[in-house]
Parts: C-alpha cells; sequence; structure tokens
C-alpha cells in the first residue's frame, strides 16, 4: 500500500496507486462528470484515457450534463467526444439507466460522482438505477468513495415515506444522511437485495467529523446552482422552497442562501426570522432576480412619460410634473377606459389604476410613490403627464387627440425639446 502522509484522497487516487490491477485489460465505462477530479485536481477521465486507453470505451453522465452547467430538470443530451473517440451517454433525458445496448461490450462500471450528502440530491438515484441495471446484465461496479461535504456524523430530516419514491429520493433515508456515495451503493444493494458485483474503493484519511473545508480538497461544483461547498449547508433546508411559489435563489450568485418572492415584505420577514434567534442563522432583507440577464439593461431614465386618457378633457395635452404630482399621478394612475380595449366598452368610462399596474403591485401603493421619488431625485428625472384623450369638452363634445400629435409630443420629451420651453404652473391642477 501507498503511503499518502495524511492527505484526504478520493477513491480515484486510491484506485490508482492500490487497486490499479482491478480494471486492466477490463472495457471500462465510466460514470463521471467535472466533479470527477482527484487530489491533484486531475480529471478522472483524462487519468483512466491516459492508463487504459481504448479499454475506457465509454463515459455516463448524470443530470447538469458532464460539464455541470445544465440546470436542473433540463435533459441532457448524449453526444460522441472526438477527442477521446468514445461515446458520451446521458443518464438524464429519455434514458435514466444505461441500456443493454450501452453495455454489451462493458465488463466494469465505475461510478465516481461527488455527491452532496442530502437525499433529494439526484446523484444517488442515478447510483440506484445503475446498480440494478448491472444486476440484471450481469456486470462489475466500482464505486469511487468521495467525502460527504456534510460530514458523515450529522443526520437530519424525515425520513422518506413509503409510497413517495421518485427519482428525487428513492431510498427511506432522511433528508441529511451522512452517508458518502460508497456507503449509499452498500446500502442500496441491501435495500434491493441486487445481486451484483460490488467494489467500494475507499477514501484515504478521511474521517467521518470532516466537513468539505477539513478534507483541503478543491471544490468543483457538479451541478451550477452549487457553486461552493457552503452551499451544501443551506440546500437541505432551502431547497424544500421548490415545491412553492418562492424561489431558492436558483440562478443569483448565492442559490439557497437567498430566498424571496415578489410578494413577500423583505424587511418584515428579516426581522421575522432573526426574531427567532435561531443559532448560527441571520437575515437580512435584499432585492434580486432570479436568472437575470443583465446585457439588455438600460441606464435610468432621463424622462419619464405617464399616458392617461382624459375622457374628461380637462387635462392639458402635455404637463411638466413636480416630485409631488409625479407621486400623486403614479398612485391614482388616472385614465379611461376605451372602446376596444376591454369587453363591453363602448364609449370612454373615467377610472383609477394605482400605479398603472395594480393587479401586479403585491406592496402598498405608497411604498411604490416613495421609491419612484428616491428614483426620480437620485437620476434627476423629469416627468410628464402625456394626455392622449381629449380636449375642448368631454368625450361626446371635445376632440381627441390626433394620433400624431401624441407622437409628436413623445418626441419632443425624448429629444427634450420641451427643455426649452418655459412651463406655467396652472394652479387649477394643485
Amino acid at each position: 500500500m501507498t503511503l499518502n502522509n495524511g492527505i484526504v484522497k478520493p477513491g480515484i487516487d486510491n484506485l490508482i496507486e492500490n487497486y490499479l490491477n482491478a480494471i486492466l485489460k477490463k472495457k471500462i465505462a465510466l460514470v463521471a462528470n467535472l466533479a470527477s477530479i482527484n487530489h491533484k485536481i486531475q480529471s478522472t477521465i483524462d487519468i483512466l484515457h491516459n492508463i487504459i486507453g481504448n479499454n475506457l470505451t465509454a463515459i455516463f453522465t448524470p443530470e447538469h450534463g458532464l460539464y455541470g452547467y445544465k440546470e436542473y430538470m433540463v435533459k441532457v443530451k448524449s453526444e460522441f467526444n472526438s477527442k477521446l473517440n468514445i461515446p458520451i451517454y446521458s443518464l438524464y433525458s429519455n434514458n435514466l439507466a444505461p441500456t443493454g445496448k450501452m453495455l454489451k461490450k462493458i465488463d466494469t462500471i465505475i461510478f465516481d460522482l461527488q455527491d452532496i450528502g442530502v437525499r433529494y440530491y439526484t446523484y444517488a438515484s442515478t447510483l440506484a438505477l445503475c446498480m440494478e441495471k448491472c444486476s440484471i446484465l450481469n456486470k462489475e461496479l466500482i464505486i469511487l468513495d468521495r467525502p460527504n461535504p456534510l460530514s458523515g456524523n450529522i443526520i437530519q430530516g424525515k425520513i422518506l415515506e413509503k409510497g413517495y419514491e421518485s427519482f428525487v429520493g428513492k431510498l427511506p433515508i432522511p433528508v441529511r444522511h451522512s452517508l458518502t456515495i460508497g456507503e449509499l451503493a452498500l446500502l442500496i444493494k441491501d435495500y434491493y437485495k441486487f445481486n451484483i458485483e460490488l467494489t467500494v474503493i475507499p477514501m484515504q484519511n478521511w474521517k467521518r467529523n470532516m466537513f468539505w473545508k477539513d478534507t483541503d480538497l478543491y471544490w468543483i461544483q457538479p451541478s451550477p446552482n452549487m457553486p461552493h461547498w457552503e452551499t451544501t449547508i443551506f440546500y437541505p433546508g432551502a431547497c424544500l422552497l421548490e415545491g412553492t411559489n418562492i424561489s431558492e435563489g436558483r440562478g443569483t450568485t448565492k442559490p439557497f442562501e437567498i430566498l424571496g418572492a415578489p410578494w413577500i415584505d423583505h424587511y418584515e420577514l428579516a426581522s421575522f426570522i432573526n426574531n427567532l434567534k435561531l443559532p448560527y442563522i441571520s437575515a437580512i432583507p435584499i432585492y434580486f432576480i432570479p436568472n437575470a440577464d443583465l446585457s439588455g439593461k438600460c441606464s435610468h431614465p432621463k424622462y419619464i412619460i405617464f399616458l392617461t386618457a382624459d375622457a374628461f378633457g380637462v387635462l392639458p395635452p402635455v404637463a411638466l410634473l413636480s416630485v409631488e404630482e409625479a407621486m400623486y399621478h403614479f398612485v391614482s394612475g388616472y385614465t379611461s377606459k376605451l372602446a376596444g380595449t376591454e369587453r363591453g366598452i363602448v364609449e370612454p368610462q373615467a377610472t383609477f389604476s394605482t400605479c398603472f399596474r395594480e393587479p401586479f403591485m403585491p406592496l402598498s401603493p405608497d411604498k411604490y410613490a416613495k421609491l419612484l421619488k428616491e428614483k426620480i431625485l437620485k437620476h434627476k428625472s423629469k416627468v410628464y403627464l402625456l394626455n392622449t384623450g381629449w380636449t375642448g369638452g368631454p368625450y361626446g363634445v371635445g376632440k381627441r387627440f390626433n394620433l400624431p400629435y401624441t407622437r409628436r409630443m413623445v418626441k419632443a420629451i425624448l429629444t427634450d425639446e420641451f427643455g426649452k420651453i418655459k412651463f406655467e404652473k396652472e394652479e387649477f391642477f394643485r
């Protein structure tokens, strides 16, 4: 046996150093992804290909694909790797397990995936399905063991109830189960009574009380929303929000650490959580947009235009609003329902639509008005009220503004032509 001087080494290192004869002269299929590396950050795929060459005949990849960038629940296509000259079969597509055709020329499957120690992380299900297929087809299975990043001696959460098994939970184990991937394989074999030739290549120097930070191993995200090993600490609880209409922060820089929804009062929720005085947990109110693509984001507007269709013919064609007037018109949302825009409307009907988008505003209107004021003052924006309704009297008496006139006024606002014109204060409207 090779001396390792106390360094934590995953199963791939132990395989090469001490068990290499177990795979030489065998046709090998490897279950792996980008996070399958040794303690020197060398890829298991490259290591095996360099040693056994053409005997590495296929690669199988789990959910999220070979490079771990596919989002959850997104099917991954199989492909052919021209560099290695072997097929890469997806086990997260129409097939969740290798087929007999894929394994026809295979002697042994080597399984080397970094699990995160949580029941509903799908790599344990991929393992179970691979073991079932090996049992049926009489194929050997070798597991290269890896650390449980959440340590091996903390068990938390309810056990999966019978009848609720799925791909995100096949075994009757707690949410945080404390097992390594090799120990999961032994449990699966015993639970399903699989008749399988199973070998677990152990790690070197890993202790059950070790969290990932204690191993000094390099973390490569096994899935797109597991960017740091610390994310695995938040995942067991925060992932439960997947079954609700609350975002668990996927698509942000802090998945499972950031939680929220548009209808939540973030200050109130943060205060409630902090008042619980839970150990190791604190909350701060933030704003975020999951999966935000900021490439098309523009700067803050110089000009803000409120459109109103005044059916009474009282408002002027255009008005430059003060900050307070902008807040008032924003909250009141005075306009009219017009024929052709809503069913049953045959003539204009005056109406109010708070913030002009009332059905989509979950907070109190005054909060949006105050936020509007802050933005106007901060960015020195000009706010105009543009009347697209009637002039010279109400509907039936006056005349509606022609569309070319409205377009010309919009252009004058955006080119700041109105900025060169002196506006008069009309006390009647104050």
